[in-house]
């Protein structure tokens, strides 16, 4: 008995691929003759570039750091803080192309969409 096939609709797989970025359409052209078919059209790369130019929302990663120092002040306080941040506009694409970046637990980040 063999394993039945998965078999997804043209209009089902084209939605789906459209929503990923080049680099992994690229990678995907290697699945199947029918996808690198798909994937080569140009009537699909008019469709993700429309469909990823409104689904690819700019976002701001903010980070905040806030160093604590020790030791003892003249005005009245021992310790004292220090608050440091960065503002990096981001792009949902470009963290789905690299995802190495990590959030550390002893910092904050905040993700807010432009």
């Amino acid at each position: 008995m063999s394993p039945p096939s998965a078999f997804f609709s043209d209009d089902l797989l084209t939605e789906f691929l459209s929503l990923l970025p080049v680099k992994s359409l690229l990678r995907f052209k290697c699945v199947s003759h029918s996808w690198k078919s798909l994937i080569s059209d140009p009537n699909f790369v008019k469709f993700h570039l429309k469909k990823s130019k409104s689904h690819n929302p700019q976002f701001t990663l903010i980070t905040y750091h806030v160093k604590h120092i020790k030791g003892e002040s003249p005005y009245g306080s021992d310790d004292e803080s220090e608050e440091d941040h960065s503002i990096i506009p981001y792009s949902i694409s470009s963290f789905l192309d690299n995802p190495s970046f990590t959030l550390f637990a002893d910092h904050h980040y905040l993700w807010n969409e432009k």
